[in-house]
């Protein structure tokens, strides 16, 4: 058996951040909470530019339905470009 086994894993202690915590002298101090939030907005930053992507992504994509529905009820573009594709690809209905 290696020692290596035996070695505890040591693990990051986290403080929730409604609790205050205690600085050498004794006294409540929230400086320590507040860093701990900001350091939690920097390591998760990338999710928030991810969730901005895919919101904008999904508007995006809304505006672009609404935008064929109402061409389609308007004129015949869509009509007639489904009508070209069909003829084009040579589908044949069964």
């Amino acid at each position: 058996m290696s020692k290596k086994k035996n070695k505890k894993i040591k693990r990051n202690k986290t403080i929730p951040e409604n609790e205050s915590v205690l600085d050498n002298e004794g006294s409540t101090s929230t400086e320590n909470n507040d860093s701990y939030i900001e350091m939690e907005k920097e390591k998760y930053a990338y999710v928030n530019k991810d969730i901005r992507k895919i919101t904008l992504y999904v508007s995006l994509l809304i505006v672009l339905l609404v935008g064929f529905f109402f061409i389609g009820e308007k004129t015949a573009l869509l009509n007639n470009f489904g009508d070209w594709v069909y003829k084009v690809l040579n589908i044949t209905a069964v």
